[in-house]
């Protein structure tokens, strides 16, 4: 007997509905799942007896929320307990990361929710999870902390996470179903997560196609799939797949035009955007030491940065502490004064 027909009964007695899945590539086996009450998951259990991943519906129909924490990363994970609060069940997913388990409360379906921003958490209120124990090859779903046991203990998320915006959200209503003019985009980001775990575009696009038909919205026609699945692989293979967790640099337009004249205010510039987002920052002559740039480099290009607003002092140096820096913004200077640091 599989993990899904050995596991489902216990499920089903906790009050949720599962389904089998292609744990390698996180796709339902069957069709209508979003759909799928506890008699015929029972059906299915016997249909698939073989099978060794399953997963349930998040949202009203199990009444579960999820944070979806796509990083092995226990220190995010306390953070991510501290804004949305603490819950007895905690899962570990095939590759490491966490799912974090609360009672719905109507949440919507995030992705890169920007609670820590450029970090990788989803808050699932719509969509699918993959449920402990089931197995990954040789890996396995499993509880970290808690069980079936608890989840009349569960808690509802803290209200931050209700008002959380992003460029990259996915937003499905209460039903599980998309709007007609949110479709590809829906399909984009599901199929840009999968790519990480595809061998192929082929793989993709059948990935793309199951999830289509799934009736989380209303069918696109297989070309317009297929074109979106495209989309997602060559950003895959580009290096630039934002939703499977890349991380990036960016600036904007007006510190381009600024920065391309200097060579090493850039550097500068784009190595303090990596390492201090969201806060003040150090530049001291003392890193010249672990940088490809002299003294005299990092000194102008850091004087060049404050010459045209692009950080500013808000900290002057002294004798036993060096000069503190933030990022401004080319529309106004955040406050603070010129520094040469120490």
């Amino acid at each position: 007997m599989g993990v899904f027909a050995d596991w489902q009964p216990a499920y089903a007695e906790a009050g949720i509905a599962t389904f089998p899945v292609n744990a390698d590539e996180k796709s339902p086996r069957v069709k209508s799942y979003n759909r799928i009450g506890r008699k015929g998951s029972a059906q299915l259990a016997s249909k698939f007896s073989d099978v060794d991943a399953f997963g349930f519906m998040c949202g009203p129909r199990n009444r579960l929320a999820m944070a979806d924490i796509d990083e092995p990363c226990e220190n995010l994970l306390a953070d991510v307990l501290g804004k949305l609060g603490p819950s007895p069940v905690i899962a570990r997913t095939a590759s490491g990361n966490f799912h974090v388990w609360y009672r719905y409360n109507g949440e919507q379906r995030q992705l890169r929710c920007g609670l820590f921003p450029g970090r990788a958490i989803d808050i699932l209120g719509g969509g699918y999870a993959v449920a402990p124990p089931s197995r990954s090859g040789s890996r396995r779903y499993e509880f970290l902390e808690g069980s079936l046991a608890d989840l009349g203990a569960l808690p509802k998320m803290l209200p931050v996470a209700e008002t959380l915006t992003s460029p990259e959200n996915v937003k499905a209503p209460g039903s599980d179903t998309a709007k007609v003019g949110e479709r590809n985009k829906t399909l984009l980001a599901i199929c840009g997560k999968a790519a990480p775990g595809c061998g192929s575009l082929d793989e993709l696009v059948r990935y793309a196609l199951e999830m289509n038909e799934g009736g989380l919205w209303d069918a696109l026609p297989e070309p317009e799939v297929a074109r979106t699945a495209r989309s997602a692989w060559k950003y895959q293979q580009e290096g630039c797949n934002g939703f499977a967790g890349d991380r990036f640099v960016q600036i904007n337009r007006a510190a381009h035009d600024l920065l391309k004249v200097n060579p090493d205010a850039l550097y500068l510039y784009q190595l303090c955007r990596a390492e201090h987002w969201g806060r003040d920052f150090l530049i001291a002559n003392g890193w010249s030491k672990t940088l490809p740039l002299s003294l005299a480099r990092l000194q102008k290009a850091r004087q060049f940065l404050l010459d045209h607003d692009l950080i500013v002092c808000v900290r002057s140096e002294t004798r036993n502490r060096p000069a503190v820096y933030r990022f401004s913004t080319l529309n106004g200077v955040m406050g603070g004064e010129r520094g040469r640091g120490v």
